[in-house]
């Protein structure tokens, strides 16, 4: 009796859960992606109504279960969560789910990112960017170490290392770049060959591999300019800025020129002749007296000559002819010679200075032509 009754139970059951199954589809076509670090599972789903899938990440001892109502998930978080996760077999199971009725499991293709591992998909890391440089036979690459090129690979660091093979034309070359950051390594090829190579690697713990390949080839590119280059290069900068800010200096002077014309300077403030400058201090005048003598010479008289009485004689040479006092002067020879004198003192002389004689005043004679009349004068 209890056998039948569990029986019962159970047949009960299919019949419940049977109607539910029938009317949820299940996804279809599911797939994984990991060409790189990041394992995508995606799926296919005809349904038009409001679903939800359950996304359960399998592995060895390890489970991990996602709702989502997308038709992809990346699995990066769940995959690289520990050192060994990312080398076990793995695989998802979804279903779909409309309120409370549930579709039935879809399997995905099992994969891992360890090399040997038999599963559907291995998956695989890209190599990172590769600069090969230099010309001829020698050739340079250097890389970043895929171990911290990829954030994901961080708990591998430590227990890890990067070993890779340059393929040429002629033999691989087997290279380890260990726990370096930064891969650089020397590269011989043939004299006639292109140079160009093919690169795979593998990060090797312990008896896991993990594949790191590169799809297209790597070619050399031309080498980095030397110290004479940037001399020139920064050189021929300097002359082309220079240029340019003579130009617009010269530009911006015409404009100003254009638009801001000189006004001329007016006529009454042009000299019109030799400015002269004194080169220094100009002395004050000193003043002294002067002493003019006037000589009249005999003269045979002309009778048609007009009297020197009736002559005309300006002021102002009257003041140097016609002084207080005259006197009569005998040189050597014994002709008599009629002489006037004025005597010019300064201001500041009186009559009770001592009296000169006549002789005594005669310096060096000076002989002036006063209004037609030959005057004799002498400094004191």
């Amino acid at each position: 009796m209890r056998r039948l009754r569990a029986v019962l139970s159970a047949l009960l059951l299919c019949l419940r859960g049977a109607p539910g199954h029938a009317s949820v589809p299940a996804p279809e076509n599911v797939r994984v992606r990991c060409s790189d670090q990041r394992p995508v599972v995606s799926w296919d789903y005809s349904s038009q109504q409001p679903t939800n899938f359950s996304v359960h990440l399998s592995g060895s001892g390890t489970r991990f279960s996602v709702r989502t109502a997308d038709h992809e998930l990346d699995l990066s978080d769940y995959v690289w969560i520990s050192p060994t996760q990312m080398f076990e077999y793995l695989y998802v199971n979804i279903s779909a789910e409309q309120g409370r009725s549930q579709s039935e499991w879809r399997r995905s293709p099992s994969f891992s990112y360890k090399q040997y591992k038999t599963v559907d998909a291995h998956c695989r890391l890209k190599f990172p960017p590769v600069n090969l440089t230099g010309e001829g036979s020698e050739v340079t690459l250097s890389f970043v170490n895929p171990l911290f090129f990829y954030e994901e690979l961080k708990t591998l660091r430590a227990s890890a290392e990067f070993q890779f093979q340059i393929d040429t034309e002629t033999e691989p070359q087997q290279r380890r770049c260990g726990r370096e950051r930064v891969c650089k390594s020397s590269v011989d090829l043939p004299r006639d060959a292109e140079p160009c190579v093919n690169l795979t690697g593998r990060i090797v713990k312990g008896r896991e591999q993990i594949v790191v390949e590169l799809t297209d080839p790597v070619c050399a590119t031309a080498p980095p300019a030397t110290t004479e280059g940037l001399w020139a290069v920064a050189i021929l900068a300097v002359v082309v800025v220079v240029i340019v800010i003579s130009l617009l200096t010269f530009g911006i002077c015409k404009t100003r020129a254009w638009v801001f014309p000189k006004v001329p300077t007016p006529e009454a403030l042009v000299p019109s002749g030799r400015i002269l400058r004194p080169s220094g201090p100009r002395p004050e005048p000193e003043y002294s007296s002067i002493q003019i003598t006037g000589t009249r010479p005999r003269t045979v008289e002309d009778p048609e000559s007009p009297s020197p009485d009736s002559v005309h004689v300006p002021a102002e040479d009257q003041a140097l002819i016609l002084p207080p006092g005259y006197s009569e002067y005998r040189d050597e020879s014994g002709d008599s010679t009629r002489t006037e004198t004025l005597s010019l003192h300064s201001s500041n002389s009186t009559d009770s200075e001592p009296e000169v004689s006549t002789y005594e005043r005669r310096p060096g004679l000076l002989q002036m032509d006063v209004s037609g009349d030959l005057v004799t004068g002498y400094t004191g």
